[in-house]
């Protein structure tokens, strides 16, 4: 079973700018066993959800983890070498994990699906000096 082995701990420190800052290692367990490691310092905007979707989204609480895992999956292909549609996937085991309902975390998925596209060819194309820190290797 998919689950969080810490909480999420994160600064703040410019409200404005709606991006916070881990404090500590966050790690995930997939289903599959696969140990994700998010770092401390990674900078994350956690789960950001369009406007128009945002009646989809789920308490904070709920898909903040599971947005981080997303965000450094997409930053860091380089480093867990999970495509975009398997991540993605991952996304919606961490949302369950996390308590959010099988038909709301679809939803979600779907968005990522939709619209995650132009973040992912972004990472991509980003140098990885830019990136930040970097996560360690799945294991």
């Amino acid at each position: 079973m998919a689950e969080f082995l810490d909480s999420l701990s994160f600064d703040l420190p410019d409200p404005g700018k709606q991006v916070v800052i881990l404090t500590d290692n966050l790690r995930y367990r997939a289903d599959d066993g696969t140990l994700f490691t998010m770092p401390a310092s990674f900078e994350t905007d956690l789960a950001s959800v369009p406007a128009a979707l945002r009646f989809l989204a789920p308490p904070w609480q709920r898909s903040a983890r599971a947005g981080v895992l997303h965000d450094c999956a997409y930053r860091w292909y380089e480093v867990w070498k999970i495509g975009r549609k398997p991540m993605d996937r991952h996304f919606y085991q961490a949302l369950r994990a996390d308590g959010t309902g099988r038909l709301r975390a679809l939803g979600l998925q779907a968005a990522v699906r939709l619209f995650g596209r132009r973040a992912w060819k972004r990472w991509r194309s980003t140098p990885e000096a830019a990136k930040g820190v970097k996560p360690q290797p799945i294991s």
